[in-house]
C-alpha cells in the first residue's frame, strides 16, 4: 500500500499525463494498449495496470475519459494524411514529398494511393479538423481551469468538463474507422496495420 505522500505525488503526475493523453499522446500513466484479438478489443488508451492506488471506478472513469484522446489521435492522423494527399494533388509530387512513380510518401514509405486528392475526403477532413480544433480549445481551457482551481483535478470532474465531446469524438472515430483502417500506415494503433507499442 502506498503512503499518502506517494499518492499525492502520483496524482500530481497523473493530471498532466491525462491532459496529454486527451491530446493523443500516451505516456507512463496512460498507455497505448495493443489490440487484443482474443477479446475483439481494438487498440486503445487506458490507465497503466502498474498504478495500484486507483480504485476500479476511478480506473473505469479514466479509461472512458482517455478514449476521447485515442479517438483524437486517430482522427488527427486522418486529417494530416488527407492534408498531405490534398497537397500532393494540388501541387504535384515534387513539392509535396511524394513519388508519383510508386505512390509512396518519401521518408515514411506510406502508400498514398488510396483516395489521395479526393475532394470528398478532403472536405470530410476539413470538417473533422474543425471538431478537433474545438476539442483542443476545450482541453486548453480545462487545463487553465485546473491550474486556477476552477475545475478539480478529479476524473469525474474532467469527464464532466468534456461531456460535449464524450460522444462526438468516439462516434466520429467509429464512423471513419473503415477509411482509417483501409489507408493503413499512420500512427501506431490507429490503422491497426503495423501496430507498435
Amino acid at each position: 500500500m502506498c503512503t499518502f505522500l506517494t499518492f499525492l505525488l502520483l496524482a500530481a503526475q497523473m493530471v498532466p499525463e491525462v491532459l496529454l493523453a486527451l491530446l493523443g499522446l500516451p505516456g507512463e500513466v496512460i498507455i497505448l494498449a495493443p489490440p487484443d484479438p482474443t477479446s475483439g478489443r481494438s487498440a486503445r488508451f487506458c490507465v497503466s495496470p502498474d498504478l495500484p492506488f486507483l480504485d476500479p471506478p476511478e480506473r473505469q472513469c479514466l479509461d472512458r475519459l482517455v478514449s476521447m484522446g485515442y479517438a483524437f489521435r486517430c482522427l488527427e492522423e486522418f486529417v494530416e494524411r488527407e492534408d498531405r494527399a490534398g497537397t500532393y494533388a494540388a501541387v504535384g509530387n515534387a513539392d509535396a514529398g511524394f513519388s508519383l512513380d510508386d505512390g509512396v510518401e518519401r521518408g515514411t514509405g506510406r502508400s498514398i494511393s488510396s483516395g489521395g486528392g479526393s475532394l470528398y475526403r478532403h472536405a470530410l477532413a476539413a470538417g473533422v479538423s474543425e471538431v478537433l480544433g474545438a476539442y483542443e480549445g476545450a482541453i486548453l481551457r480545462l487545463e487553465q481551469d485546473i491550474l486556477h482551481g476552477i475545475t478539480p483535478a478529479m476524473p469525474a470532474a474532467l469527464e464532466c468538463a468534456l461531456a460535449g465531446f464524450a460522444l462526438v469524438l468516439p462516434a466520429l472515430h467509429a464512423t471513419l474507422r473503415p477509411i482509417i483502417e483501409s489507408d493503413g500506415g499512420g500512427r501506431p494503433g490507429c490503422g491497426h496495420r503495423g501496430f507498435r507499442s
